[in-house]
């Protein structure tokens, strides 16, 4: 069995690039991450700036390669979902939706 947590998910963003992204720290990257990803998944579309949405994409492409591997009965990547996808009727959508869609895709999953 895997042992995810939210620490886990990384995604590979150079440091100057990170640093010119969203100033305030990790904390305000996470947030903004997770406020983009939330508008991604609701509308399935965005619209933006490429290095944010760039880094956004990522963690996306992420949280649906172990929702499809893991399920929904696995208690880290319900963890991980719950840590990044701020609306909780939206993680119900990438299981309901965004797994049986990609079911068959290796990926990538958004362009």
């Amino acid at each position: 069995m895997s042992n995810l947590t939210t620490r886990t998910l990384r995604v590979t963003v150079p440091h100057a690039i990170r640093s010119k992204i969203i100033a305030g720290g990790q904390t305000a990257r996470h947030e903004k991450i997770k406020a983009i990803l939330g508008e991604l998944l609701r509308h399935e579309r965005i619209e933006g700036y490429i290095r944010t949405h760039d880094e956004t994409r990522q963690y996306a492409e992420r949280l649906i390669e172990l929702a499809k591997k893991y399920g929904d009965r696995h208690v880290g990547t319900m963890q991980l979902m719950d840590y990044w996808i701020n609306d909780k009727d939206l993680i119900h959508k990438v299981f309901k939706v965004f797994v049986p869609r990609y079911a068959n895709i290796i990926g990538p999953y958004t362009n």
